[in-house]
């Protein structure tokens, strides 16, 4: 099967996903098939999963350009961009310090300097059992699942994107308003299962409405096919 990818993954080549923004493959085995959901959160969302994994603010502030938290087995990577000149207390920002490190974009820096905003990166070299347990839970995955999947919550656009290999597309929670596959070339599936339980929620309104609580509604009657292109940070 992987014979038939014209484009395998090229480790570290950074690929643009729409909706889910730059995603650097070098989390990705060149040899591996990968599929990827997105789904639309919640303001209430946004907020539980901020404040769970210790990184908050007024995300929604017009001077805060984009903000988004990966999380990758144990670790966390989060990006935060703001308009020059915007203070911390402007926005709410407030992180916390045992756990995340932050540091500056070299963009930030030489000729990138007169850009109009600032971008600053956060690691958390291990996430508590405890709050990845929590995070797997609202996500809709199984805790022992979680571990197989790439996790970015945008925090700006209320998105919560999932990549993982074909052979955990089961384990992708329903719902998705967009899905993709990686690597170029490579088809986005649809679980029978899944297309399944889409034809059954009119008979089971109140249950799949409380098994889908975490998620905003998407307004759309189905996921759509997302295409993405490489591309580098600019």
């Amino acid at each position: 099967m992987v014979s038939e990818i014209s484009n395998p993954i090229q480790s570290g080549a950074e690929v643009w996903i729409p909706e889910f923004g730059m995603f650097d493959t070098m989390y990705l085995e060149p040899d591996k098939l990968y599929q990827g959901r997105l789904y639309r959160i919640s303001p209430d969302s946004v907020r539980m999963l901020s404040e769970l994994l210790g990184f908050t603010a007024r995300f929604d502030a017009i001077t805060v350009r984009s903000a988004h938290i990966d999380v990758v087995k144990t670790e966390g990577h989060a990006a935060f961009e703001i308009d020059r000149n915007t203070k911390p207390t402007d926005i709410g920002l407030r992180y916390s310090r045992d756990r995340w490190t932050g540091s500056d974009s070299t963009a930030n820096q030489g000729e990138d300097r007169l850009r109009p905003w600032l971008t600053t990166f956060y690691e958390a070299r291990f996430l508590p059992e405890k709050t990845l347990s929590t995070l797997a839970e609202h996500l809709r995955i199984k805790a022992e699942d979680l571990v197989n999947f790439y996790v970015r919550i945008n925090l700006k656009d209320r998105i919560a994107g999932l990549i993982a290999e074909d052979s955990q597309i089961e384990a992708f929670p329903s719902g998705a308003f967009s899905v993709f596959a990686l690597p170029e070339g490579h088809v986005a599936v649809i679980p029978l299962t899944e297309i399944a339980d889409k034809a059954n929620e009119p008979a089971k309104a109140a249950p799949a409405q409380q098994l889908s609580s975490n998620y905003a509604s998407a307004g759309e009657p189905g996921p759509k096919y997302a295409t993405y292109s490489r591309a580098k940070l600019i």
